[in-house]
């Protein structure tokens, strides 16, 4: 084990830091570990720490006079993870190997649209065919990968964005007439979430002034807001998930 110097805080009538030694595990002096070969003359070759399984290395199997008649034989063995009588290190070689996770985080700037991909770091700029206005909420259309839905900032209007990967384009659907998209006016303190539980809809928590303490619910098959009964306390600028098939409001204020 290698210890690295890090700080602690600790608070007191004069707030200063405090050196302390932490000792630090170092597994990855185990990662890549030289191993010497079994044959003769060979020179030593590293094994990486996902060949090790039980506590044993990945090594070549010693050469076996009577099996050099018989080769099916030796192929057998080793498809059925037969090497050096541990079966589980064949197994743990052949396991398939995960996909790295991929995505994007997108920001919505007036008309331009900038894309960050994820984990590769590459970033695009394109237009959009609507104005976003700053403070708007947005969250991703679970029923279409490509698509954000987007509350307008002091409004209850809702539109669906598509942002196409492959050709960089854009278009725009407003999913709410004249009278649903008036029913509120939203803030920066409203929260925006997606709800796929039944028939997939939006989640609204509070708007400024009377609203502060009033959830709403905006169907998206029917494209119509419901107003849902006010919670006994400001939600307002609070913090909110789903999880499952119930709604989480944790705080929330209001200035009356």
């Amino acid at each position: 084990a290698i210890s690295s110097p890090c700080f602690r805080f600790r608070p007191s009538p004069r707030t200063r830091w405090e050196p302390c030694e932490v000792a630090l595990e170092t597994s990855t002096a185990l990662d890549m570990a030289p191993v010497p070969s079994a044959a003769a003359g060979d020179p030593a070759r590293f094994c990486h720490s996902d060949d090790l399984v039980g506590g044993r290395r990945w090594r070549r199997r010693t050469a076996d006079p009577a099996s050099a008649d018989h080769p099916e034989e030796e192929a057998a063995r080793a498809s059925n993870g037969s090497v050096n009588g541990d079966a589980a290190v064949g197994h743990a070689r052949s396991s398939p190997s995960l996909a790295p996770a991929s995505g994007r985080a997108v920001w919505l700037l007036g008309r331009r649209c900038v894309e960050l991909g994820l984990p590769a770091g590459t970033a695009r700029s394109f237009g959009l065919p609507i104005e976003v206005k700053p403070g708007s909420r947005a969250v991703w259309d679970q029923s279409d990968p490509e698509a954000v839905l987007i509350l307008v900032n002091g409004s209850s209007s809702v539109w669906r964005l598509r942002l196409e990967r492959e050709t960089s384009r854009a278009t725009a659907e407003e999913m709410t007439d004249g009278r649903e998209g008036a029913r509120f006016r939203s803030s920066l303190g409203s929260r925006l979430l997606f709800c796929g539980v039944g028939r997939p809809s939006l989640i609204v928590t509070g708007t400024p002034g009377g609203g502060a303490w009033t959830p709403w619910q905006f169907d998206l098959e029917r494209r119509t807001w419901t107003r849902l009964p006010d919670a006994h306390q400001a939600i307002l600028s609070s913090a909110a998930f789903i999880e499952g098939n119930h709604l989480v409001i944790v705080g929330g204020w209001c200035k009356e």
